[in-house]
């Protein structure tokens, strides 16, 4: 079983723990959500950082053998301005590497080339490229 890391000063148990611990008012909902994120990119292992586009901020970007993954994590997508926003966050970003909005909906609102996925179905993937 992975042992916890240590992510901006918490212990982070493994992801297969994280939605349990994380998934409470405690956590709060995005906080929560980037929690269980981070475990799981870490897992893969993924060198994970927090990246900017022009004035907007990319929740993850994600690099392993040369490659990038992009990723948005968001509570619901229940409102055009919800959208626009996590979706708007990859206007900047002009390579190939795939692009991701991960949020708790189980409607693919997919769109310009951005896949969109259900949190669940997201940790399942076996790969993001």
């Amino acid at each position: 079983m992975p042992r916890n890391r240590k992510v901006r000063g918490f212990w982070i148990p493994p992801a297969c723990f994280i939605f349990i611990l994380c998934s409470d008012s405690v956590c709060g909902q995005k906080p929560g959500q980037l929690c269980i994120q981070t475990a799981n990119v870490n897992e893969n292992g993924y060198r994970v950082t927090v990246g900017r586009a022009g004035v907007r901020e990319i929740d993850f970007i994600c690099e392993k053998d040369g490659e990038k993954v992009y990723i948005q994590v968001a509570y619901l997508l229940a409102s055009e301005e919800t959208v626009q926003r996590e979706f708007g966050a990859f206007d900047s970003v002009k390579d190939h590497f795939p692009k991701y909005v991960v949020s708790l909906d189980d409607i693919d609102m997919s769109q310009d080339g951005i896949h969109h996925k259900n949190m669940r179905d997201f940790l399942l993937m076996p790969s993001w490229r």
